[in-house]
């Protein structure tokens, strides 16, 4: 029977977040708390001798291993138990989640805080929904939203602030940031592996298709992950996204969009020197304190009315999708407003554009091509999809052939 130094070693490991990890083909000590690996003899022993001071390690030591929990895998899940039990008894994955220890002084006068919301966020209805959804990142990070923030601004402004010096201390550092959407797209991309929010920093896009390559990266609750050495797999995914940008039309928009939530251009309150020092008075005081200051506002903040599974356009994001119209599109709405059959001379001859363009767009209107006989003339007819072949040869209009 072991004695009672033993048992209180066996409790003192697993209060530090002691446990037997295992991969194919060794088993290593594993402290959950900060991620440290260590063969079993490096780290057990010397522990050994400390606490028990004996000299039966030997005789103790399989029965102190048993004793541990047995990992086997990670995952990551928000608010989820740490350790989740496998089909196989006694084997887990450990839930590498971790939340902000808030063990530090709080400094009460968040007055800076307020102020700098009022600086990025004036409007007072948009600084409500900014300041709900992270919250709400804080309070549910279990729950992933549907739509994320685009803020645009000047230089400068503060906005890379917020993530680098607020968010990412108080996420516990499951962050990432990219500046390039083909790192988001790219083959063993980690931005959404394991992580609450991606920051996209100002990121040029140099394709009309940007946001159709990310938009299901930005909405699935599943996203296909291929880590390297390892096969593609589903995993469920809880990051939030960030896009800011000095662009007043970062991406090019559809009419439909509602995967982002756009406030106000944000501009310097006087100047750049002066949001400087601002932003500097603001750093010092998270670090005296305000930084724990922040995360109680955000944990207390009320998320009543808030949904996150959507959210309406703002008048910012509207006017970047009217920005985000070619003007082929707008001339081909007008010549489709005339003309609700045509052929496809007919369109070519209004409006100019490569072929292949102008079939992409005819085809996003929910067109689609018919051959068809009229007055005894074979003709290839665009026409809307939902269209019978009586309601085509009623509404082309014939002198088009002649």
């Amino acid at each position: 029977m072991p004695h009672l130094k033993i048992k209180k070693f066996i409790t003192y490991l697993k209060k530090e977040g002691i446990v037997n990890l295992s991969d194919d083909k060794y088993t290593y000590l594993y402290s959950t708390n900060d991620g440290l690996q260590m063969q079993v003899e490096t780290l057990l022993k010397p522990l050994y001798s400390k606490k028990v001071g004996d000299s039966k390690y030997h005789d103790n030591k399989n029965y102190i291993l048993a004793s541990l929990d047995n990992v086997v895998g990670f995952n990551f899940i928000p608010n989820g138990t740490r350790l989740t039990p496998l089909s196989i008894s006694g084997l887990f994955k450990l839930n590498t989640y971790k939340s902000y220890a808030n063990d530090r002084f709080t400094n009460p006068d968040i007055t800076l805080w307020l102020e700098y919301l009022d600086r990025l966020f004036p409007d007072k209805d948009e600084q409500e929904v900014v300041a709900q959804y992270l919250a709400h990142m804080f309070q549910q990070p279990e729950q992933r939203p549907s739509y994320h923030l685009l803020l645009t601004s000047d230089s400068g402004t503060g906005k890379g602030f917020l993530f680098s010096d607020i968010l990412t201390p108080l996420l516990s550092h499951q962050v990432s940031q990219v500046s390039s959407y083909s790192e988001v797209t790219a083959k063993h991309s980690a931005c959404f592996d394991s992580t609450l929010l991606l920051m996209l920093d100002d990121p040029k896009s140099k394709s009309a298709d940007t946001m159709t390559r990310i938009k299901s990266k930005l909405s699935e609750e599943y996203i296909s992950i291929e880590r390297k050495f390892q096969q593609a797999a589903m995993h469920k995914v809880y990051t939030r996204v960030i896009l800011a940008s000095n662009e007043l039309r970062p991406l090019r928009l559809e009419d439909n969009e509602r995967r982002w939530y756009a406030p106000a251009y944000i501009e310097h309150k006087v100047d750049r020197g002066e949001t400087q020092q601002f932003i500097l008075k603001l750093s010092e005081w998270l670090s005296d304190g305000g930084l724990g200051a922040v995360y109680e506002w955000l944990m207390a903040y009320s998320l009543e009315g808030f949904n996150h599974k959507h959210i309406n356009q703002t008048a910012t994001l509207k006017a970047m999708i009217v920005n985000s119209t070619p003007v082929v599109v707008d001339e081909l709405k007008e010549f489709i407003e005339l003309n609700t059959v045509f052929t496809w001379s007919a369109v070519t001859n209004s409006v100019d554009a490569p072929n292949d363009l102008l079939k992409k767009y005819i085809t996003d209107f929910g067109y689609k091509q018919t051959r068809t006989t009229i007055q005894g003339k074979k003709q290839r007819l665009w026409h809307p999809v939902s269209y019978s072949t009586a309601q085509v040869k009623e509404e082309f209009t014939p002198t088009e052939l002649f």
